[in-house]
This record gives C-alpha cells, structure tokens and sequence, in this order.
C-alpha cells in the first residue's frame, strides 16, 4: 500500500481546535444521557421496593392548594412518589388530604390522592398533572325531614352539615384557579 491509501481508509481526526470541542461536547452530552438513563433506572428500581418519600415538598403541595381554594385550609399528610401502574415509572402520592372551610370544619377528607405527572410537559411548562386518583374517599350525606341532601364531615357524627354549596364552593374555586 502506498502513503496516499492509509491516509483514506484511517479514522478521520479533528486537527482544529473548534473541531476538538465539538467532538468534547458530543462525548459530554452522551455521557449526560447516559447518567439520565441510569438514574431514571435506579428511580424505576427504587420504586418497585415502595413509596419514595418527600417531606420537603408536603409545604410546597399544601402552598400551591391553599393558593388553589383561596379562603380553604388544605392540610397534606405525606407526599412520596408510588410506581404508576402504567407509563412513566412514577406518580405522586398524598396521604391524608384535608380540605377545611374558613371557621375550622373539615369539609373533605382524602386517604390517598395520586396525581401523573407529565414529565416532558413539566419540563416545558411547568408541573402539568394528566390524572388524579382518589383512593379510599368517604362521603357522608344526611336527608333532613324536608328531604334536603346535605353532606357530613368526614369522620364525625351528625354535627354541623356540610351543604352541598360548600362542596361547589371548592370545585369551582380548584377549576378556576388551576393550582398546578
């Protein structure tokens, strides 16, 4: 073989310097990639073995609430992040959710509220919640004598009733405001 040969068929090299950082960056953002592999792997494996918990997020979840229901006390238990039964690995779990009207009465309360998350949306527009789950709710109605409907607080014996204009009340306010 002659000179002009092994100059073709060798691996082509960047001489430039800008060449040389273009090729660093490509292996610096490969090996990103790979680190978000392997992390979103572990988190997949984590999660398998049980609930990741959180307790720096309860505050921020019970601001963003509190914000959604101006006028309510949102009160959360625990936050963590559960295996989602189908897509990506994780959803958000909140235990022990209460919703308490401006005087002190419990008007909701939810064992278990999960909420997917979007991953991709949420890096692009902020936290973005696809589905919510309620597990374990219990909901209490009382008929007075005039055959009026009216909703118990939860966990409590017949006390001061919970109209069904309280309940409204707090729908309205969570779809208007949008809290997430």
């Amino acid at each position: 073989m002659n000179a002009k040969s092994d100059d073709v068929s060798g691996k082509v090299r960047p001489k430039s310097f800008m060449g040389k950082c273009v090729m660093c960056f490509v292996h610096m953002i490969a090996g990103i990639v790979l680190l978000v592999i392997l992390a979103v792997g572990g988190l997949f494996v984590r999660l398998q073995s049980g609930p990741l918990a959180f307790p720096l997020a309860q505050e921020i979840v019970e601001h963003v609430a509190n914000n959604a229901l101006s006028g309510f006390d949102v009160r959360v238990g625990n936050v963590s992040l559960v295996a989602a039964k189908q897509g990506f690995p994780a959803e958000v779990q909140l235990s022990d959710m209460r919703v308490f009207s401006p005087n002190g009465q419990n008007l909701v309360q939810l064992p278990i509220v999960r909420a997917k998350i979007d991953p991709v949306s949420s890096i692009i527009h902020g936290i973005t919640v696809s589905t919510v789950e309620v597990v374990g709710a219990e909901i209490r109605v009382l008929r007075d004598l005039n055959g009026k409907y009216n909703f118990l607080p939860p966990g409590e014996q017949d006390v001061n009733v919970v109209t069904p204009d309280d309940i409204f009340e707090i729908v309205n306010k969570a779809a208007m405001n949008s809290p997430l």
